[in-house]
């Protein structure tokens, strides 16, 4: 049975929900960093040429909630030379694993002079952005990449990674390592490209993708699905940019859901494009964007499609039950309560 319409306007409504909970505090933490990064590159790269660039889902406003760490690339312009030296260097790295706190390089020395790999300069930013973190934040580096999990308020907790990315020809194309995977890609423009492709759907586009999101969340907190794609950089923006144009053409979300699942579902793994504009194929074996990625994505929203209607009832019944719950425990507590006074009051006319 397909998903209905009045089930459609109850996730809107939810979304709503959480981008209100949600979204300024995204929103703020995303301005910091940010702001932060910018100055630690002004004022203490300044020498090598490192600039930063804000990307991800926060760049384009289409995170749902936080649960997507954000991303930034700070650009490091360097000659292919300088991959010899980082080659030599994660090998020390490795050797010296036991001892990375003496490696780091004073960042007021005269040492900053000398060719910085992407390590170096992640070294350097985590040791800078240490006056930015709290108590309760944690961070740290691993070759090319800083981590950082800030511990906004109560459970809230948000993830930023923070890549440092080289571009050798100032074509804006970027080469840099993603988690262990070699990326190469023009970010700048792939960023464009899905924002011109929400004006061009009226919002529909990254509107159906947080959508999307939201209910694959609900498949893995009910222990349908151990896999959240959604937690892969871009996941979803990138495979229904492929979708074209026309399937997101109008109000009614439920036939919208119908063409996209319908135009994937006969697309051959090939054809899935990173929309970066250098005709990158996004799936690869033993990759960032794995095969098999794309084969799980077709079946949840196959199921979505079909179930969800089902999984909002049983989330519906479920919570009024867990209210009931609470409420009847309530209301033993507060009798027994109530007993107690009892007992005391009684007590004390006794002694009296």
């Amino acid at each position: 049975m397909a998903i209905s319409k009045e089930n459609i306007n109850f996730l809107f409504d939810i979304m709503k929900f959480y981008d209100e909970q949600y979204n300024k505090i995204a929103d703020n933490c995303f301005n910091e960093v940010s702001r932060a990064l910018n100055e630690i590159c002004e004022t203490y790269l300044y020498k090598q040429d490192v600039s930063v660039l804000p990307f991800g889902v926060y760049a384009i406003k289409n995170n749902y909630q936080v649960l997507e760490p954000m991303e930034f690339y700070c650009v490091l312009k360097q000659d292919r030379e300088i991959l010899e030296k980082e080659r030599v260097q994660k090998l020390n790295l490795r050797r010296k694993k036991n001892k990375l706190k003496s490696i780091y390089t004073d960042i007021t020395s005269e040492s900053k002079e000398y060719a910085m790999t992407a390590i170096d300069v992640a070294k350097n930013i985590t040791k800078e952005m240490e006056r930015y973190v709290g108590e309760e934040d944690k961070i740290y580096f691993k070759n090319n990449v800083i981590f950082i999990k800030f511990h906004i308020e109560d459970d809230i907790y948000i993830n930023v990674n923070i890549y440092v990315v080289y571009d050798f020809n100032d074509d804006g194309v970027f080469e840099f390592s993603k988690l262990g995977y070699r990326f190469k890609e023009n970010s700048a423009q792939l960023l464009e490209n899905i924002k011109q492709k929400n004006l061009r759907t009226k919002g529909n586009y990254l509107l159906f993708c947080r959508l999307i999101k939201m209910l694959e969340l609900e498949l893995v907190m009910s222990n349908q699905s151990k896999l959240y794609l959604s937690n892969k950089s871009m996941f979803m923006e990138n495979v229904l940019y492929n979708v074209p144009d026309k399937f997101f053409e109008g109000t009614d979300f439920c036939e919208i859901f119908k063409y996209v699942l319908n135009y994937l579902k006969q697309c051959e793994i090939e054809q899935i494009l990173i929309p970066d504009g250098q005709n990158t194929p996004m799936f690869k074996n033993n990759w960032y964007y794995a095969n098999s990625f794309f084969v799980s994505l077709i079946k949840k929203l196959t199921y979505l499609y079909n179930n969800t209607d089902i999984l909002i009832k049983e989330a519906l019944e479920a919570r009024e039950e867990n209210e009931n719950a609470e409420n009847s425990s309530g209301n033993i507590e507060q009798n027994e309560k109530d007993e107690e006074k009892s007992v005391k009051k009684i007590n004390i006319k006794t002694k009296e």
